[in-house]
């Protein structure tokens, strides 16, 4: 195997190490797997499992770094969809990783790390959710097989087996 795991995160330029050294609680850390994670729920509710007292504005601004925009007038139910494993409505993987993607950054962490995010993406809808990315105020790890978030990162790290 050449690379087993390979590590890249985009860190800001005023990072303060002092201020996220502690930095272990769910609260200032959001991690999302690959895939994500939905719960038999509609859209609405699986983003608001980031933070339940967002705000309608706070809400449409994570759908637009997630690309949420590109499919959800496309739902039956819109934000109202109900989603999940039990639900009729079949979601793609990237349906539901920009979804999940979408509640976690609700939750407003200074450190996410996001584990194989783009796998289910293709190339240009990656390419646009690291640009939004790196529009937000935190500092972004990526755990993951594929070179082009290595393009948007300060700093790279590669794992090998």
């Amino acid at each position: 195997m050449k690379h087993v795991i390979e590590g890249i995160y985009y860190m800001r330029e005023n990072y303060n190490h002092k201020l996220y050294r502690n930095a272990v609680s769910a609260e200032k850390i959001g991690y999302m797997p690959k895939g994500g994670n939905l719960i038999n729920a509609s859209v609405l509710e699986n983003i608001l499992m980031g933070n339940p007292n967002a705000t309608a504005f706070e809400i449409r601004a994570v759908s637009k770094i997630a690309c949420l925009d590109e499919f959800i007038d496309d739902l039956p139910d819109g934000y109202d969809t109900i989603v999940g494993n039990d639900s009729d409505v079949r979601l793609t993987g990237s349906q539901r990783t920009r979804i999940s993607l979408a509640g976690l950054l609700l939750k407003r962490c200074p450190v996410y790390i996001l584990e194989e995010f783009s796998s289910s993406l293709d190339k240009k809808l990656e390419e646009r959710i690291l640009n939004n990315l790196k529009r937000i105020d935190s500092s972004t790890f990526f755990i993951t097989y594929r070179d082009k978030a290595e393009e948007k990162c300060l700093r790279f790290v590669s794992c090998s087996h």
